[in-house]
């Protein structure tokens, strides 16, 4: 004997209404307008909106499905996983950016927690003002964000009003400092001979093999920077060109 979980009203209600339609168990379809888009259509919506990402809805609606209301096709696209978002803003690569890029992820792919948590990773943060406040937006999967169709590469701006100095090392946060916006090499130099020390000491008291991380600007590859690093014995971790999004402390 098979037992159910149903209330008694539920099967009541099942049996009388199979009774009513001479034996027929099925569901009625239900009512309402039949939908406007055959699953051909709908796919080829999905299709078209990764291949024209940066169309906004009206000209997407009016060039792929007229007559169709925007809900329509909003609610098709979901379907397909696909709704706009905001571009990413990215820099401006060439190709051999890429591949050093590639390069140098590759070699970390293998990393731990632990490894990435001894860097002392450090970096400028100038407060700007944008030559192009626009906005992009594209049509796209969640995890499609990086695509190369999906981002807005935007030129590094230099209209700099505030900056300051930082880093960071696993938890730990180093001085925030501010800087000349007229940085060279021997104001950085001062900088770094005057805080950098302190970071490292407390950081080897963490993990037994500390390095620091800069990017590739002019004031940090300057011949008195790589020769201080050099005196003391400080490893510089490497970073590929035109990467600040493979950097930590951009994200703090």
């Amino acid at each position: 004997m098979t037992t159910t979980i149903r209330p008694w009203s539920t099967i009541k209600s099942f049996i009388q209404r199979t009774i009513l339609r001479d034996g027929n168990k099925d569901n009625l379809p239900r009512s309402g307008r039949p939908c406007l888009l055959s699953n051909r259509q709908k796919k080829a919506l999905i299709k078209a909106a990764k291949n024209n990402r940066r169309m906004t809805k009206n000209e997407f609606r009016d060039k792929y499905a007229p007559g169709v209301s925007l809900a329509t096709v909003d609610r098709v696209l979901r379907q397909g996983n696909v709704k706009k978002w905001l571009a990413k803003h990215r820099p401006l690569l060439k190709p051999e950016h890429v591949k050093k890029r590639l390069d140098w992820a590759m070699q970390r792919k293998d990393w731990g927690i632990e490894e990435f948590m001894s860097v002392i990773w450090s970096d400028e943060c100038a407060v700007e003002r944008s030559k192009d406040p626009r906005q992009i937006w594209v049509f796209r999967e969640p995890d499609e964000k990086w695509l190369a169709d999906c981002i807005y590469p935007k030129p590094k701006d230099r209209g700099i009003s505030l900056m300051v100095w930082g880093c960071f090392y696993g938890r730990n946060k180093g001085p925030l400092i501010p800087v000349p916006e007229s940085m060279t090499g021997i104001r950085y130099l001062i900088i770094i001979k005057r805080y950098l020390p302190s970071v490292l000491r407390n950081a080897l008291m963490i993990y037994p093999y500390v390095t620091f991380q800069h990017d590739n600007a002019p004031v940090h590859t300057a011949r008195i920077i790589t020769e201080w690093f050099d005196h003391n014995n400080i490893e510089v971790e490497a970073h590929p060109p035109y990467s600040p999004d493979l950097n930590p402390i951009e994200h703090v």
